[in-house]
């Protein structure tokens, strides 16, 4: 027995007042022997789609439970790749995390860019190909590694027929080796079922109501390397030219454009200011470049995180490696930015402590990455939540650097108000407070810390590592 599930409940709940609770699963069971293909058949709605992901460890169920023999090959309806690797970086990350060595990555690779025929594609983007190619990528990374147990749901969606034909043959090739028990969603009007019709049975679904629930499994790797993770989601990141380009416009467009506006302002209006008003400005603008562009580092990489990352656990890295790769990702990337935005800071203004300055706004960006991968968990879309974290960041900006009248707004109480103090300081030159300082490090200490509880209970997988 390679995989059994008893019992398996399932009801998707919301809490809109008026909104209706769905139960999706109730009652599920079955057995998987090696050698043995199962067609999963029902109407749409009836939960095949929620039964896989369970079964696979994708999705937690309310009730029952599931016991996996061996590895698991998992091919998602939806592909669940990384868009912006390529396809030898995606085969080069799955591998890793499976446990592959170089050679045995190389080996199915060339294997499967043969079989499905996608070689030329190995240095295309993945957001670049066709849906038929994504879903060649997709099945190839169920599959490199041997699975003793390989769930597919709908794998052939976008093939043309010689690469369905090719695709029933490799599913041929794992039953004789008996290395692989499949288990295959297949409509009840697919003609083509009998194809899989020796050593095959099929579990009906009665109505719209099935069930299930805890997955106890071995992961089958020891996990992508940190390094591996981090090369690949900076790489990522920059492959976009927009983010290349504001990288270096938006602090020099910033500084330049606050400083210019304040200057212009007259300086009665702002008699308890410590600098002058064109220091002011560019200040505000080099502190809120940072802290915008960490932010939506933050905000992109939590929203590319949830169901790609999960499928990397599934094949065997855990959910606290993957939470140091994306950390270490948005730390490299912010400090890239912080050495950006006080360059161009230097490039305007006489600075006293260039390094304190620097230290300063790798303290804002990080802050402000953390509440990206907040914002992220609230907004699901990039647009809202990059419109979000520039509101925030303009308002928390503006108190900190008292543009407002603090008889108004409580300055002291928003996260950059100390390291604006700081970073006047690095400027203008004065001893540094601790009054500032351990204020500053508490932010980022508590914020980051809530972040990454968050990113926790979203990556986490029923049966995965912890």
């Amino acid at each position: 027995m390679v995989l059994s599930a008893s019992d398996i409940e399932k009801t998707y709940d919301t809490w809109l007042p008026f909104g209706r609770t769905v139960d999706v699963l109730d009652g599920a069971t079955m057995e998987i022997r090696a050698g043995e293909i199962i067609g999963i058949v029902g109407e749409n709605g009836s939960g095949k789609s929620t039964l896989m992901q369970i079964l696979v460890g994708a999705l937690e169920a309310d009730g029952g439970a599931v016991e996996v023999d061996g590895q698991v090959g998992w091919c998602p309806q939806e592909p669940r790749l990384y868009d912006r690797l390529t396809v030898e970086e995606t085969f080069h990350l799955f591998g890793e995390a499976y446990d592959m060595t170089h050679e045995e990555i190389r080996s199915a690779r060339n294997h499967f860019s043969e079989t499905l025929d996608f070689e030329r594609f190995l240095d295309y983007q993945v957001r670049h190909l066709s849906g038929g190619n994504r879903q060649k990528i997709n099945l190839s990374v169920a599959l490199m590694h041997d699975p003793d147990v390989l769930l597919l749901d709908e794998p052939y969606t976008g093939f043309d027929w010689d690469t369905y034909l090719a695709f029933w043959n490799l599913t041929e090739q794992l039953i004789e080796r008996v290395l692989a028990s499949v288990l295959s969603r297949i409509s009840s009007t697919n003609g083509n079922a009998s194809m899989a019709s020796t050593n095959s049975s099929t579990v009906p679904f009665l109505g719209r109501r099935l069930k299930m629930a805890t997955t106890e499994r071995s992961l089958p790797g020891t996990g992508h390397r940190v390094w591996t993770g981090v090369r690949a989601h900076a790489t990522a990141f920059f492959r976009e030219p927009l983010y290349l380009v504001l990288l270096i416009a938006l602090p020099v467009v910033e500084i330049w454009f606050a400083g210019s506006a304040l200057e212009s302002l007259p300086d009665a209006a702002f008699t308890e200011m410590d600098v002058s008003l064109i220091t002011t400005g560019r200040m505000f603008g080099a502190i809120f470049a940072t802290a915008v562009f960490a932010g939506i580092v933050g905000l992109f990489q939590r929203l590319s995180a949830e169901d790609t990352d999960r499928r990397l656990i599934i094949a065997g890295s855990s959910p606290s490696r993957l939470f140091v790769t994306r950390a270490l990702t948005i730390l490299g990337i912010t400090t890239v930015v912080a050495v950006v935005s006080t360059i161009a800071l230097l490039a305007f203004e006489q600075v006293a402590r260039p390094g304190l300055v620097f230290a300063v706004l790798v303290t804002a960006g990080i802050l402000y990455a953390a509440f990206g991968i907040l914002v992220g968990s609230l907004l699901s879309g990039e647009l809202e939540g990059s419109l979000a974290l520039v509101f925030l960041v303009d308002i928390d900006v503006v108190l900190a650097t008292g543009l407002l009248p603090t008889d108004l707004f409580v300055g002291e109480l928003f996260p950059l108000f100390h390291p604006y103090q700081l970073l006047e300081t690095a400027v203008v030159g004065g001893d540094v407070s601790s009054g500032h300082v351990l204020p500053s490090l508490g932010y980022v200490v508590v914020v980051s810390g809530v972040a990454a509880l968050v990113y926790a209970r979203t990556t986490t997988i029923n049966g995965g590592a912890g």
